[in-house]
């Protein structure tokens, strides 16, 4: 059965971030850009309990905690918990989940922040989520002689000192300090008014808010604003410069449920989450890749990041958070700033080592910044932090080409190359050439395993001793290949990791199959490449080929070999490429061919393939191997 297929094109003199719009289209085709989806975490509005007063006796992390029951619709956020000396004392937004709507709560189970044995105890958060909200008013307020309202609010004027200041979601407030006292900063904090400027750890079972927007004012003038998002209603405390509780209270009301319009994150035509804004350094894309949806770890997110003005890097995860600014919110005393937020913008999302290599949520490393590597190079799925050569320049044409199975239109081949270039042979502007792993196993269930892998196919560059076709399948996920550690074993392919000195460490990022051509002399060297059926010699050794014992041709295979596995090296094979992608070993009588991407090789009227990637020799004769698709 036939492939389709397509190319994106981007004229000579494109830029970095014209690579990752033209990945979005490829992956648009492809059908690997998951829908929209809305109403995801941002923050935490308020929590109820205080997860027990003490749990063990030092500092332990639940990096993932699932919410053991919801109060609405909204599936797969996670949250980050911290205690010090046993007691809780940081929240946070880990997965940002979706279908969440304004005033959830979802409550964090003891048995999976120490367990109620221990001394643990439930907390149920009040979640924010992303939204915009329509009908929303502007209103202001100035502070003077201690706190000392004037201004107006919903319910009309504010005055006077213990006062009440009436706002709704989606309203801005703005606040003016012009207190020439010791007051010069304007606080937004908490409900209780027994707040004593402690960590969580000293809470009791009270609704307390931490993550609202709070910004230093100085004396004279100084100004700050709250804008409450849907799920921050509730009542405020204005506290002062030394955290203290004040009389005057802000009273945020619930927003009209018609009013809010969701904050949509990706589509079936765009990335999850990405930054191409002017001038960005390093642009990057971030895809969801579903792979089999209603499961809990069935969606990829799929990373793409321009590192050079011809080599990328490919990055993979669970989950991903897609904020694209540093959102946090509130302080304790000034001692504890990032309370209760996801704190670090356009991140992988996950559990420490079994999703991503480093500290989720507070590793300022880990995100995509555009004006930096992610991770600072360190965090990267392709091994030994290499990243892939897609072009030479960008005074040439940059296609992307995207061959797409027929069997089964989720096996999908991308490859770039430069067709203005001139070349001798095909790897001269032919560049990266990769599939994404998409298939079902029955290996793993992804309720709890993600699959991260891909496989890209790689020329030798030396082929006069022996050309060959390399498939290294990425088996780890992300992982911090500088060091060789913390790899993602959440990554279905995992499995199949070889470990080194402990759990963390690992031994290799891939495994690779050797497909030598047999019609070259020494045919490839039988301990590093897959054995191919030959029955043209009697014998077949590193030594090549002998013509004593000739068998005839027609006891020989057919040329074109099918039933490729995803990897030899893996055991048992979860997934085998479909028969109308196929390896072509040939050997063609003149020297120096110049065989090029999309050339045709003619088995039969009816059978008719494309070359897509290859290996040969010109010296004598032009033969090799050929990785091709079926277009007839």
């Amino acid at each position: 059965m036939a492939i389709t297929t397509t190319t994106i094109t981007k004229a000579a003199g494109w830029a970095r971030t014209d690579v990752i719009d033209q990945l979005e289209q490829a992956f648009t085709w492809a059908g690997m850009n998951g829908g929209e989806q809305q109403g995801y975490v941002i923050g935490i509005s308020s929590f109820i309990g205080n997860g027990g007063v003490i749990v063990g006796s030092s500092n332990t992390s639940y990096y993932d905690v699932m919410p053991s029951s919801t109060t609405g619709i909204g599936t797969g956020a996670s949250f980050y918990v911290q205690r010090s000396s046993g007691y809780v004392y940081r929240l946070y937004v880990n997965r940002p989940g979706y279908g969440y709507t304004s005033g959830d709560t979802v409550t964090l189970s003891a048995e999976d922040i120490g367990k109620s044995s221990q001394g643990a105890s439930d907390i149920v958060l009040k979640i924010i989520t992303a939204g915009e909200v329509s009908n929303s008013v502007s209103y202001a307020v100035t502070f003077t002689n201690t706190y000392e309202a004037a201004g107006t609010d919903r319910n009309g004027s504010v005055s006077g000192t213990n006062t009440t200041i009436t706002i709704k979601e989606g309203d801005l407030i703005t606040f003016t300090n012009n207190d020439s006292n010791s007051y010069y900063r304007v606080n937004i904090g908490f409900t209780t008014t027994d707040y004593d400027g402690d960590a969580l750890n000293y809470a009791t079972s009270y609704n307390r808010v931490f993550n609202v927007y709070n910004q230093n004012a100085p004396n004279g003038g100084g100004i700050c604003s709250f804008r409450p998002e849907p799920g921050q209603r509730g009542t405020y405390s204005i506290l002062d410069d030394a955290s203290n509780v004040t009389d005057t209270k802000l009273i945020v009301l619930p927003a009209d449920e018609a009013d809010i319009t969701y904050t949509g994150i990706g589509s079936t035509s765009t990335f999850y989450s990405k930054g191409v804004t002017s001038g960005t350094t390093y642009p990057w894309g971030v895809a969801r890749h579903t792979i089999q949806s209603n499961k809990t770890f069935g969606d990829t997110y799929r990373g793409y990041e321009v590192v050079s003005n011809n080599t990328l890097k490919s990055h993979v995860g669970s989950a991903f958070h897609p904020n694209t600014t540093n959102w946090y919110t509130g302080e304790l005393g000034g001692t504890y700033t990032y309370q209760m937020s996801p704190v670090v913008p356009s991140r992988f999302a996950g559990n420490l080592n079994f999703d991503v290599p480093t500290t989720p949520v507070t590793d300022t490393q880990a995100t995509f910044s555009g004006t930096a590597t992610y991770g600072n190079s360190n965090y990267i799925q392709d091994g030994g932090g290499s990243p892939k050569t897609f072009a030479s320049s960008n005074t040439y044409q940059l296609d992307l080409n995207v061959f797409r199975s027929g069997l089964d239109p989720n096996f999908v081949v991308f490859s770039y190359r430069h067709p203005t270039l001139s070349s001798s042979k095909l790897r001269d502007n032919t560049y990266h050439t990769w599939f994404n792993h998409n298939f079902t196993s029955t290996l793993w269930d992804y309720d709890y395993v993600f699959l991260g892998g891909h496989t890209e196919i790689i020329p030798s560059t030396l082929e006069s001793s022996g050309p060959y076709l390399e498939f290294r399948t990425y088996i780890v996920g992300e992982a911090s290949y500088f060091s060789g550690t913390s790899p993602s074993k959440r990554c279905a392919e995992f499995g199949y990791s070889e470990i080194a000195s402990d759990d963390i460490n690992f031994g290799s990022g891939y495994r690779s199959s050797h497909y030598y051509s047999t019609n070259f002399p020494d045919g490839g060297n039988p301990t590093d490449s897959v054995a191919t059926y030959v029955r043209t010699t009697g014998v077949r050794s590193s030594g090549g080929q002998n013509d004593i014992d000739n068998i005839s041709s027609e006891a020989n295979f057919n040329a074109v070999i099918k039933g490729l596995p995803l990897c030899v090296n893996l055991m048992p094979v979860p997934y085998y490429i479909p028969d109308d992608f196929v390896l072509i070993d040939f050997d063609y009588a003149s020297p120096s061919a110049n065989i090029q991407q999309g050339d045709t090789v003619t088995i039969s009227g009816s059978e008719v393939y494309t070359v897509i990637q290859g290996s040969y020799d010109q010296t004598t004769r032009t033969r090799g191997i050929l990785f091709c698709a079926r277009t007839v």
